[in-house]
């Protein structure tokens, strides 16, 4: 879908509604979509775009506090981070 157009330079995960759509319950640690983000960042590094995920859903706005916004950023070795406000 992303070599659809050479203007496409990155794709973003949509967690909750991934979620929505697989019929799977969210858990605390976000663990049902490990699967899901290896293989997203697989295929986004295959059709030569930037993969781009958010650790912090909507669902999830107050990203669970300070400690587990960290685990999470270090988790993907601070590639990633979200404003808890």
């Amino acid at each position: 879908m992303v070599r659809a157009s050479t203007h496409v330079t990155a794709a973003l995960i949509a967690s909750e509604d991934t979620a929505a759509d697989l019929g799977t319950a969210r858990t605390r640690t976000g663990e049902e979509f490990a699967y899901v983000r290896a293989r997203f960042v697989v295929e986004c590094r295959a059709a030569g775009v930037e993969a781009i995920d958010c650790l912090c859903t909507f669902r999830d706005a107050r990203c669970r506090g300070r400690r587990a916004l960290r685990e999470e950023c270090r988790s993907t070795r601070w590639r990633n981070a979200c404003s808890p406000r």
